[in-house]
């Protein structure tokens, strides 16, 4: 299921994981009912939200000492850009996902590159 990292208002921690596509709420808990996201092996636990435009958002964060963790923050720890896609996979449906960077044609381009890939 694709979500794309977006900017949803002025400040710094406006940026959200979202989806645009209304059939990603079937894949997942409730919105409000937490499950395990993995990423970069990194566990942590959020819960869905439905956004009033009709979009899909991950909100409500915690890592795995309990602490909440601002979208910017996760967004800046693991990397996630304004404008890139990523995709969250079920591991374990309802309880457990798993959040995958999808690169770029202009990362994999810059990728084959470095390592000399013709």
């Amino acid at each position: 299921m694709k979500f794309k990292i977006q900017r949803i208002g002025p400040n710094p921690s406006a940026i959200a994981i979202v989806s645009f596509n209304q059939s990603v709420k079937a894949h997942f808990p409730p919105p409000g009912k937490p499950f395990k996201l993995l990423v970069d092996n990194q566990e942590y636990t959020t819960c869905i939200r439905n956004l009033a435009s009709g979009w899909t958002s991950i909100a409500q964060t915690t890592d795995s000492n309990g602490r909440r963790v601002t979208r910017a923050d996760f967004c800046h720890v693991h990397g996630l850009k304004e404008g890139q896609t990523v995709c969250i996979e079920a591991v374990a449906a309802m309880q457990l996902y798993r959040l995958v960077k999808i690169c770029t044609t202009r990362e994999v381009e810059a990728t084959e590159r470095w390592m000399h890939i013709p």
